[in-house]
């Protein structure tokens, strides 16, 4: 577990993001891609990391699932069993295998479990496509048109937007049993799953270097909802800038859409809803300009300006009507 508790960001407020490394145990490339992220968390190997990458999100990894299937150097455990078809949707069971019965397991004791919003299930199999996913069976099967593949595609979509360079990605397909798909059937996490080619596409530098984008890119899809605010003058009420980058929210290409976003001061409890504008007919980014007014005094919730004061921690909360499990927080300090 990564956490750095030095922010003000209250815990539970904090979005988690969930790794997991070498459920195939000869695909070595997502162990180097784990390093990468190690490195760029830690400000190891020349990297400093983005205050706002390591302070504002939770990340909780198994770095090795299936460790005698890295010891034999094949795809399976030792009974024999691809761990990638033996994932409950019902939460830890019986039947299954002792490596996915105990991770399983752990993530009720997660901390702050009910933050958990996006994970990876991290692989490495030649894919034709450079450092790209892969249709393991021609398409998406029926059993995964469902939010958890759909959340998955645009989440996808938005890696390959974020960097090009590093980030190219096609959407994995899914069967019963898969991480991805059952991990949302319980808990409502959207996992996806990318494939890391073979040292014929890329070297051990490279993967290191898509595992310290992989951190940053996470700690960006978590905060769909960006919150910027710049040098509040209570007296004055300078207004909090609001922006939603939320794609599929666009759902008619000829009309402007809203959306609807909370805003809470964590000292002093108020609370106040915002409605954003679409920027445009066909864009999926929705903003309120000039922003919601500011002031300083006592609390009147749900009145239309939000009541803070210096040194207070002022956090936005956007959840998507439908995939509730797709919520998204930003907060920013109240400085002046």
């Amino acid at each position: 577990v990564f956490d750095d508790t030095s922010t003000p960001m209250p815990a539970a407020w904090k979005p988690t993001v969930v790794g997991l490394i070498r459920q195939h145990g000869n695909e070595w490339c997502s162990s180097y891609v784990f390093e990468g992220m190690l490195d760029y968390l830690l400000g190891l190997n020349g990297w400093t990391p983005d205050p706002e990458v390591t302070e504002q999100v939770r990340y909780v990894f198994y770095p090795m699932v299936n460790p005698d299937g890295v010891e034999a150097d094949q795809r399976y455990n030792a009974n024999g069993i691809d761990l990638n078809r033996d994932w409950s949707g019902g939460g830890p069971a019986g039947w299954q295998q002792p490596e996915t019965f105990l991770i399983q397991s752990d993530f009720a004791a997660l901390p702050y479990p009910d933050t958990v919003r996006v994970g990876g299930d991290h692989h490495g199999w030649w894919s034709g496509v450079d450092g790209g996913y892969r249709y393991d069976d021609g398409g998406a099967p029926a059993s995964v048109s469902h939010a958890a593949y759909l959340e998955g595609v645009k989440d996808t979509a938005r890696y390959t937007q974020y960097e090009p360079g590093v980030f190219q990605w096609y959407e994995n397909g899914g069967q019963n049993g898969m991480a991805r798909v059952e991990l949302h059937r319980w808990k409502g996490w959207v996992l996806h799953t990318p494939e890391y080619d073979s040292p014929s596409w890329r070297d051990e530098g490279q993967l290191r270097q898509i595992g310290t984008r992989w951190v940053q890119a996470m700690r960006d899809t978590v905060y769909a909802a960006e919150i910027t605010v710049g040098a509040i003058s209570l007296g004055a009420g300078t207004p909090v800038a609001l922006r939603v980058d939320e794609d599929d929210e666009n759902l008619s290409p000829g009309t402007v859409e809203t959306v609807e976003l909370y805003l809470a001061d964590w000292v002093n409890g108020d609370r106040e809803r915002a409605v954003l504008t679409e920027t445009g007919p066909n864009t999926g980014v929705f903003e309120l300009q000039p922003g919601f007014p500011v002031s300083g005094g006592p609390r009147t919730r749900w009145d239309g300006v939000l009541q803070t004061a210096a040194g207070s921690w002022v956090v936005a909360y956007y959840a998507d009507v439908d995939l509730p499990a797709d919520r998204c927080y930003a907060g920013v300090p109240v400085v002046n």
